[in-house]
């Protein structure tokens, strides 16, 4: 139960960062800046699923003013302010068109470094979420098995079909267990119901013996007394 709380924990916070990277790389493909006011960029973000992912308003406004206070023109947004500011700052000259290459080619770097570790991101969380639906899976099998497999002497063969018509389906085919791990699962089990029968025949074994010794006892005294 630890372990499927925590790998859901772990997928829900990496989910969410996901969703918080997201909607910081809408602002910014928006034109949202240092001076940007929400009333008017709302009404351009609401049409993009990233908006969206954020199910909450109050939220969405609070990662929009974050990312206003914190804004940074990245290189691409600096240089085009200098252009505009600069008398012929379009001049196509060697020197300008070898800084613009540069430039491109780093952010090229920069936006292919980010869709790797969006995708590297985006894989861990699929990862988390495999591991909580197996997780989940196993725990939710164990319990019918409790519920329907109680004598140790059952095979997997005879268990099987009751445990198929499972009305939740928790021994479905295709579900996140193979039938390896299910029987695994079963076989384990059942290796606990047999130890559990053989620690109560002892325990009731030795009753009868403690029972046994305790009347012979009583015959004995009983004897004594008559003679």
């Amino acid at each position: 139960a630890a372990a499927v709380a925590e790998a859901a924990a772990a997928a829900a916070k990496a989910e969410k960062a996901a969703i918080a990277s997201n909607f910081e790389s809408l602002l910014r493909e928006k034109g949202v800046c240092g001076t940007s006011r929400w009333d008017r960029f709302m009404s351009k973000l609401s049409s993009d699923e990233r908006y969206d992912a954020v199910s909450v308003h109050a939220e969405r406004r609070r990662m929009f003013e974050k990312f206003v206070r914190n804004y940074v023109p990245d290189e691409k947004e600096e240089d085009d302010s200098k252009k505009k500011k600069t008398p012929g700052g379009g001049a196509e000259d060697g020197d300008v068109k070898e800084k613009a290459a540069k430039r491109e080619e780093e952010r090229w770097k920069r936006e292919d470094k980010v869709r790797r570790e969006r995708a590297a991101e985006a894989e861990r969380i699929a990862r988390e979420r495999r591991r909580f639906q197996r997780a989940s899976a196993a725990t939710r099998f164990d319990a019918l098995l409790t519920e329907t497999v109680r004598d140790p002497e059952s095979t997997w063969a005879d268990a099987l079909p009751r445990l198929r018509g499972d009305v939740q389906n928790r021994a479905a085919v295709d579900g996140p267990l193979s039938e390896r791990e299910m029987r695994d699962a079963f076989e384990t089990h059942v290796s606990g119901l047999l130890r559990k029968a053989a620690a109560d025949a002892r325990e009731a074994l030795e009753a009868k013996i403690v029972a046994h010794a305790a009347s012979d006892f009583l015959d004995d005294e009983e004897e004594e007394e008559e003679e």
